[in-house]
C-alpha cells in the first residue's frame, strides 16, 4: 500500500552552543548549509490499476409474485402473515366452499343422467340395424322372389297364348287377358324390387346415420356437462389459495370473514435468498460492462463494506429517460438486503493487471509533455512517460518507467534534470 506522507522542510542551520554565552573568542563555527532539495520517493513496483464509474440503484426482491385468490368467496382462514417465510404450493389460506359444492353437486348428478344418455344412444347406434332390421330385409327379400316368380309365369303364359293364336287355337281375347296379367305382374315385381331397395340399402344407412347423431348428441352433451363439472372442480381446488414459489409473505391483503378482493392481490410473495440491483446507466459506459462481470456494491443502511454482485442483464436498447437499464443479482444471507434500499453500484470500465502506476501528481504536464523526475544515488533525472488508465488518484505509465526505479513523488515541482536531492523516506523505500 502506497502511502502518502507531507513534505518537511530539510534546509537546516545548526548552531553549537555551550553555556549561557559565547564572547567572540569562544564562538562555534556556522555549520554549512545544506541545499539539496528535500523530496519523497516511491519504488516502483508492477500493481493492477482500474478505473470505475459509480452509479446508484435500487435493491430488489429476485422474484415479486403477486397471488389473485381467483374465486369470489368469504375467507375462511389465513395461514401466513407479511414476513413468514413459504415453500412452493403452501396454502396461503382457503376461502369458503359451500355454495361452490351445492353447484358441484348439482352439476355432478346432471352429468350422470347425461352418461346414462349417451351409453342408452350408443346402444341404439349400435343394433339399429340388428334382428328387426334383418327381418324386414328378408321379408322384402321374399316379396320380390314371389313378385319376380308370377312375372315371369305371366310372360310365358303370354308367350304360349301368342303361339296358340298365331295358330287360331285361342282368341284374341284370351291372348288380351294374358297380356295384361304380364303389365300387372311387371308393375308388381317393380314395386317389389322398390321395396326391397329401399328395406336392405336405404333405410339402413338412414336408420344409423339418425342413430348416430343422437348418440353424438347424447355424448356431446355428456362432455359438455364434464366440462362444466371440470370448472367446478377447479373452482374448489381454487380456494385453497397457494403460492407459486417460495418466499417471503411481502403483502396480506385479506381479512377473515370478508370477502377474497378480485381487483388486488391476495398475497404479495417475495424471494429474499437473492435478490437484485436495478441500475440505469449511459452510453457511456454501456459497451463497457457485459453479463457475468462482478461489480462491487455499497449499500449504507446496512454497512460501509463493499459487498459483490453480478450483471445478470444488460438492457440492448434505451428506456424512456435514455439511460440502459443494468441488473445486478446480489446474495443476501441473513436477509440483510431490503427491497427499496438504495445503494452505489461501482462498474470497472478500466483495468489492467501487473502494470506500473504511480500517483498522478508524480507526472508533470508541461509544454506538451509529460515527465516525471527518477532519482538515483541522490541525483534526479527527468523521464518522458506515457500514460494509460488514470483514476484520479493513480496514472498508469505504459513506457518511460521501469520497475523497482524511485519516482519522485513529492517535492518534484521545483526540479530540474540533474538536481541533487535529499531523500527524506530513504529508509522506506529500500
Amino acid at each position: 500500500m502506497r502511502k502518502a506522507i507531507g513534505i518537511l522542510g530539510l534546509s537546516v542551520l545548526i548552531f553549537a552552543a555551550s553555556g549561557c554565552s559565547l564572547g567572540k573568542k569562544d564562538a562555534a563555527p556556522a555549520a554549512e548549509i545544506d541545499n539539496r532539495t528535500a523530496v519523497y520517493v516511491e519504488k516502483i513496483e508492477k500493481t493492477a490499476i482500474h478505473n470505475e464509474m459509480v452509479y446508484s440503484g435500487t435493491v430488489n426482491p429476485s422474484e415479486s409474485v403477486n397471488v389473485m385468490a381467483g374465486v369470489t368467496a368469504k375467507v375462511r382462514s389465513i395461514n401466513y402473515d407479511v414476513g413468514d417465510e413459504v415453500g412452493a404450493g403452501a396454502v396461503l389460506c382457503k376461502l369458503d366452499t359451500s355454495d361452490i359444492e351445492n353447484n358441484y353437486n348439482a352439476l355432478k348428478a346432471s352429468y350422470n343422467a347425461a352418461l346414462a344418455n349417451a351409453e342408452a344412444a350408443r346402444v341404439t347406434y349400435e343394433t339399429v340395424n340388428g334382428a328387426a332390421m334383418q327381418m324386414q330385409i328378408a321379408n322384402a327379400e321374399l316379396n320380390l322372389t314371389n313378385a319376380e316368380i308370377q312375372y315371369n309365369t305371366a310372360k310365358e303364359t303370354y308367350d304360349k297364348n301368342q303361339i296358340l293364336f298365331n295358330a287360331g287355337a285361342v282368341s284374341e281375347f284370351a291372348l288380351e287377358q294374358s297380356a295384361d296379367a304380364v303389365t300387372m305382374a311387371e308393375s308388381a315385381y317393380n314395386a317389389a324390387k322398390e321395396a326391397y331397395e329401399m328395406t336392405a340399402n336405404v333405410m339402413p344407412t338412414e336408420n344409423e346415420e339418425k342413430a348416430k347423431a343422437a348418440y353424438e348428441a347424447a355424448l356431446s352433451n355428456a362432455n359438455s356437462v364434464k366440462a362444466q363439472l371440470a370448472s367446478v372442480e377447479k373452482t374448489l381446488s381454487d380456494t385453497n389459495v397457494k403460492s407459486p414459489i417460495a418466499g417471503t409473505v411481502a403483502a396480506n391483503n385479506l381479512t377473515v370473514g370478508e370477502y377474497a378482493p378480485s381487483t388486488m392481490p391476495a398475497f404479495v410473495i417475495i424471494q429474499t435468498g437473492t435478490m437484485k440491483m436495478n441500475v440505469n446507466v449511459s452510453e457511456q459506459i454501456i459497451n463497457k460492462v457485459h453479463e457475468g462481470d462482478e461489480v462491487n456494491i455499497k449499500i449504507s443502511a446496512i454497512s460501509d463494506e463493499f459487498i459483490k454482485g453480478t450483471i445478470t442483464t444488460v438492457a440492448p436498447a434505451a428506456g424512456q429517460s435514455g439511460t440502459y437499464p443494468i441488473e445486478i443479482s446480489v446474495e443476501n444471507p441473513g436477509n440483510v438486503l431490503k427491497a427499496g434500499m438504495f445503494g452505489e453500484v461501482y462498474f470497472t470500465t478500466e483495468k489492467v493487471e501487473a502494470t506500473i502506476s504511480v500517483p498522478r501528481n508524480a507526472v508533470i504536464d508541461k509544454n506538451g509533455e509529460l515527465y516525471v523526475f527518477v532519482e538515483k544515488n541522490g541525483i534526479v533525472s527527468k523521464r518522458i512517460v506515457t500514460t494509460g488508465i488514470d483514476t484520479g488518484d493513480y496514472i498508469e505509465i505504459t513506457s518511460g518507467l521501469s520497475e523497482n526505479e524511485h519516482v519522485v513523488t513529492k517535492g518534484q515541482t521545483y526540479l530540474s534534470d540533474g538536481d541533487e536531492v535529499l531523500v527524506s523516506n530513504s529508509e522506506e523505500v529500500k
